[in-house]
């Protein structure tokens, strides 16, 4: 089966529509708000990643997975 193009637009509603006519905070509201999480969450605590205290040596694990790698290709890996 093969469908004909249509030249005529969709009939449903677009969903996008509904987007653009939900009724928007301002810009100032917008901007109080992203003032309000930054200060809840500051950029500096963005960096923070917790390591467990049994983590691996991540190059000691690379090293360990070389074995099964082909071996000419183990320099173009780091």
């Amino acid at each position: 089966m093969t469908e004909t193009p249509t030249t005529e637009p969709p009939t449903s509603p677009i969903t996008a529509q509904s987007f653009f006519s939900s009724p928007r905070r301002s810009r100032a509201e917008r901007a109080a708000q992203g003032e309000s999480v930054r200060d809840a969450v500051p950029l500096a605590t963005h960096a923070d990643v917790p390591v467990p205290d049994a983590r691996r040596d991540p190059v000691a694990l690379l090293a360990e997975q070389d074995a099964n790698r082909e071996q000419a290709l183990v320099p173009l890996r780091y």
